[in-house]
């Protein structure tokens, strides 16, 4: 029984890591699984990143972090998510120090950002009811 139960996770294991979706960044573009698929642009020192439609200008997502010294809880930090052509935002505090980066990534991995660079909506809806926080009402104006 106990080697059915090891043989069991080690396949798990393995199955995960071959499933996962290797995304990277790399001059300005988006690739996944070594196909492009997006442009982005991230001023230096910036807070906020913008995804295109490949060879366009056209907005599908953005990502922005902000850390906010002057609410009740000193220093919060969340993030604003917007798929634009869904017309879709929400604020989130569920992704403290992951970096814009690992955010996309983790859309990426739940299937929001599919690997032709579009948004599936269930997915997104799905992301947006799972992640979404009222920060707005821990800010102190």
């Amino acid at each position: 029984m106990l080697k059915i139960t090891y043989f069991t996770l080690l396949t798990l294991f393995f199955t995960s890591f071959l499933m996962a979706q290797d995304v990277k960044f790399k001059n300005k573009i988006v690739t996944i699984d070594n196909k492009e698929v997006l442009t982005y642009e991230q001023p230096f020192m910036s807070d906020n990143m913008t995804f295109f439609k490949l060879n366009s200008k056209e907005e599908i997502l953005y990502l922005q972090y902000t850390n906010d010294p002057h609410s009740r809880n000193a220093n919060m930090l969340y993030y604003t998510i917007a798929f634009v052509q869904q017309k879709v935002s929400f604020e989130t505090q569920k992704f403290n120090q992951h970096g814009l980066k690992k955010v996309f990534k983790k859309m990426v991995k739940e299937g929001i950002v599919l690997p032709d660079g579009t948004i599936d909506v269930e997915a997104m809806e799905r992301f947006k009811v799972k992640y979404e926080d009222n920060i707005s009402k821990f800010l102190v104006r």
